[in-house]
Formats: C-alpha cells, sequence, structure tokens
C-alpha cells in the first residue's frame, strides 16, 4: 500500500469519527428525554388543578359573604318594615265611659267638647250591644239615642256616623263621664288599603318604597286578621328574616280584636 492510499484511508477514519460525533450532538439537543416530558406534563396538570381550585374557593368565599350581607339587611329591614307599618294602618282611638244620672226616655244630648276632634262614634252599652248615635267634631256634642243609663263611647275616624235628629241637651249634672283613654290601634281599614296594593303587581313596587323596603327584597305581612292576605311565595334558596308582633285591630263597628302580625323579608 503506498502513502497516497494510506492517506486516503485516514483521511475517511477521522471524517466518519468527525460526523458520528456530531450525529450524538444532535440527537442530544433534538431529542427530548421521556422523563423530561412527564415532569413538564406533571407540571402544566398541577397548574390547572391549583387554577380550577383557586378559582371553587374564590367562588365559595364570595358566595358565603354575599349570603350574611343580604341576610343582614333584610333583618335590618325588619324594624323599618314594621315601623312604616305602623306609620301607615295607626289611628287614634278614644274609649270614653258615660253615666247618666236616671234613664232617658228619648235621644239626649251631651258635650264632649275638648277630648276629640276629626271622629266619629259608635256608642255600645253595658252588655256591649250597639247603640245609635251620632258624633259632632266640630261642636264636641254627642247624640246617644237610649233609655239605657251606662254607656261605653268610642271615636275614631274609621267609623261611620248615624244621623240623629234634634235630641235634648243633658246638663252636667246629670250625667258623669268616667276615664277617658286614648289609643294607638292599627285599622282595620287601612290594613286592607295596603292589603289592595300589595295584591296589585302594579302598585306593589311603589308600596315598598313607602315601607322602606330595598328594591332587591321581597316581603309578605301574615296575620290570622279574617279576610287579609298579604303573602306571596318565597324562593326555596332564599333565607328570610321574620318577626311577630302582636296587635289592637279596630273595626269599622267598633270592635277591637288582639291579632299576630309577621313581618317576613327575604332577597
Amino acid at each position: 500500500m503506498n502513502k497516497k492510499s494510506q492517506s486516503h484511508q485516514s483521511e475517511g477514519y477521522f471524517l466518519s469519527l468527525k460526523l458520528g460525533r456530531r450525529t450524538k450532538r444532535c440527537s442530544k439537543l433534538q431529542g427530548i428525554p421521556p422523563s423530561l416530558s412527564n415532569k413538564k406534563g406533571a407540571q402544566h396538570l398541577e397548574m390547572i388543578i391549583a387554577f380550577m381550585l383557586f378559582a371553587s374557593f374564590s367562588f365559595f368565599m364570595l358566595y358565603f359573604i354575599h349570603i350574611p350581607k343580604q341576610n343582614k339587611l333584610a333583618e335590618s329591614s325588619i324594624d323599618i318594615l314594621k315601623n312604616k307599618f305602623e306609620h301607615e294602618t295607626y289611628i287614634n282611638l278614644t274609649k270614653i265611659s258615660l253615666k247618666l244620672s236616671s234613664p232617658q226616655v228619648n235621644c239626649f244630648l251631651i258635650d264632649l267638647a275638648g277630648i276629640d276632634s276629626n271622629a266619629k262614634s259608635i256608642v255600645r252599652d253595658e252588655s256591649y250591644s250597639l247603640i245609635s248615635s251620632s258624633f259632632d267634631s266640630n261642636s264636641g256634642t254627642i247624640k246617644i239615642n237610649s233609655n239605657k243609663e251606662f254607656f261605653f263611647i268610642y271615636l275614631s275616624p274609621d267609623f261611620i256616623n248615624g244621623n240623629l235628629g234634634e235630641c235634648n241637651e243633658l246638663q252636667s249634672e246629670n250625667y258623669e263621664i268616667g276615664g277617658v283613654e286614648k289609643l294607638n290601634v292599627v285599622s282595620y281599614k287601612k290594613i286592607k288599603d295596603l292589603e289592595s296594593k300589595y295584591n296589585d303587581n302594579n302598585q306593589y313596587e311603589n308600596l315598598k318604597s313607602t315601607l322602606g323596603i330595598s328594591s332587591n327584597l321581597d316581603f309578605s305581612i301574615k296575620t290570622n286578621i279574617k279576610d287579609v292576605t298579604m303573602e306571596t311565595a318565597q324562593p326555596e334558596d332564599s333565607v328570610a328574616a321574620a318577626s311577630t308582633f302582636t296587635y289592637q285591630v279596630l273595626y269599622s263597628d267598633g270592635k277591637i280584636e288582639i291579632k299576630e302580625i309577621t313581618f317576613k323579608i327575604w332577597p
């Protein structure tokens, strides 16, 4: 073998070594070991799970922070509703006991000036039977048509006055006025007015405003008062605040009943 052929063989050998080294380097750069690929995939999965947990926790916290705020708003609104309800339904009632020195055959008139004004009368005898009467708020005199000796007189704007003719005026020595009691009672007539507005979709929102209830809340007024219904369906997922109070309710015939009224508010 001559020197020239030996030289070519040596060059081929060294070239093959260089190419082999380059091939190994490229494989190291281009190829990704399986362990590294799995590690990166696990990191991505962990990030996704962490984000989902964070989002769920944030929603959970916002939901349960929001609910107590809404419930607290409903609870604070109960007192406002109660006060506004009383303002809208309370009415003055004056109760007077009257005793005559002797029965009167005909209609009689007595002076009650200074006791009440802007009122009408209901009169009952000691057996609580209704007696014909008429109260003149301008003069403060009342006419009573009865031959009994003892009477209960009720004066209130809710009553309907009778219409009695001429009556004999009694002098103060012929009768005795007993206790005079002034009360604030709930008017049945005014409750019925509220009920009408409550059950009218066109007036419900205005009624809420009148009663001091926020637009994002709803309410009901539950009571055992005859023929009064102010209730609506409450969503199952809402929590209501409710309180019950006792009131004296005055009817147009002068009867007074003790009734419970429950105020309920929910978001």
